[in-house]
């Protein structure tokens, strides 16, 4: 009797001590999960692969950075936006307001925190958020970004002009990398110009596209499609 309930204790212990272990390595995977780096393919700088490496760019240079995060409900908000503008949909220029996005679409206040103390943790400072949370600012040294990033950001000379950006794509940690959409600001490779130096065939074209918007939309400004549009950003 005596020797039974000797062993049924061995055998709770045993049973025990295997929970406990396998537990830990449960744990143990799930931070090694959250803490491995995930790459941004997309916010490589394209021209730094025809432009020549003049030197690695000043450490103590400030960046300023723009985070863009994750929408929510992206599915959905597709559906929306081809039933607004589909004469046929009974959404059709059923815009939502500012408020109505934020609640349905925009990230929460939640994951935009999980961003910010990331970013806070690598030694970037905050300056701020967009109103429907897509856009973090940030600022900080060219040393500082390239810690949080993972990346090497070098000074480059393609034909007569020099510029800044990162040599290889950046990283974010797993547990975020769901969160973030983009990173702005590691170069100056593209420099955008005003509308007013363009051609006068591409203002004509622009202002199409501006009357086509306040038609079709609300006349507080651009819908998506029609910002694309006018700035012909699609290609890109």
């Amino acid at each position: 009797m005596q020797r039974n309930i000797v062993l049924n204790l061995l055998f709770v212990m045993v049973a025990l001590l295997l929970v406990g272990t396998s537990l830990i390595a449960v744990s143990i995977a799930v931070r090694a999960g959250s803490n491995q780096r995930v790459t941004l393919y997309d916010q490589a700088a394209p021209l730094v692969q025809q432009a020549r490496l003049l030197r690695a760019a000043d450490a103590n240079q400030q960046l300023n950075l723009s985070i863009g995060l994750q929408l929510r409900n992206q599915a959905d908000l597709d559906n929306l936006l081809s039933a607004i503008y589909d004469p046929q949909s009974p959404q059709y220029q059923e815009y939502l307001t500012p408020d109505q996005f934020n609640q349905l679409f925009a990230p929460t206040l939640d994951q935009v925190q999980q961003v910010e103390a990331f970013l806070q943790s690598q030694g970037l400072t905050i300056t701020n958020v967009a109103s429907n949370n897509l856009l973090i600012d940030a600022t900080g040294t060219v040393a500082q970004a390239q810690q949080t990033f993972k990346t090497r950001i070098n000074t480059y000379r393609l034909g007569s002009r020099t510029f800044y950006a990162n040599a290889t794509a950046p990283t974010v940690p797993g547990s975020i990398s769901q969160l973030i959409t983009s990173i702005g600001g590691l170069d100056n490779s593209i420099q955008y110009h005003p509308l007013y130096q363009w051609g006068q065939s591409s203002r004509h074209h622009v202002e199409q596209q501006h009357q086509r918007s306040y038609l079709a939309g609300p006349t507080s400004g651009y819908g998506p499609k029609d910002l694309a549009g006018a700035y012909d950003a699609t290609p890109l």
